[in-house]
């Protein structure tokens, strides 16, 4: 199907339908689309990327992560999968670099705050703090229910793995 007629928010409205069908080949068909016509389109970038990591392709969702953040360097969901990729790829200086920042957000996302330093507590193996962070952010007001599940997980794995 050619979408030469559809300018580009009619791209990213389909391509996020597609997404929440788990659509993934109409998705990343339709968001390369798209990047091709502008390649600096923050969310289109954004949203590449966690289509390749949905998929399992970690080498690419890191790299457009990266763009992402290289681009708009306050998109702080991505500065945060970033961070997850490289901390679960074993780079904890680059996990350090990518999550430092969301430490200081404001209380507009406290969530996040409190994942990144959880997570940050992995990276110096800090099991303890790292609980208790992570239980932190789950207190708090659900911005993104799947990150919150994710989180969960985690934060029972590390329960599991200390018992």
């Amino acid at each position: 199907m050619s979408y030469q007629n559809l300018d580009n928010e009619e791209i990213l409205r389909l391509a996020i339908s597609a997404i929440d069908q788990d659509n993934h080949v109409e998705a990343i068909s339709l968001l390369k689309g798209l990047l091709e016509r502008d390649s600096n389109h923050v969310f289109a970038n954004y949203l590449l990327a966690a289509e390749h990591a949905q998929i399992g392709m970690d080498d690419r969702a890191e790299a457009g992560f990266s763009r992402t953040v290289a681009l708009a360097p306050e998109f702080n969901i991505a500065r945060f999968q970033l961070g997850q990729i490289h901390l679960v790829k074993g780079d904890n200086s680059a996990a350090k670099l990518a999550l430092e920042p969301l430490t200081r957000i404001s209380d507009q996302n406290q969530e996040l705050s409190h994942y990144a330093k959880g997570l940050l507590a992995l990276t110096d193996n800090n099991t303890e703090m790292a609980i208790a962070d992570l239980q932190l952010g789950l207190a708090c007001q659900h911005e993104i229910p799947a990150l919150a599940a994710d989180m969960q997980k985690i934060v029972d794995n590390l329960i599991g793995i200390k018992s």
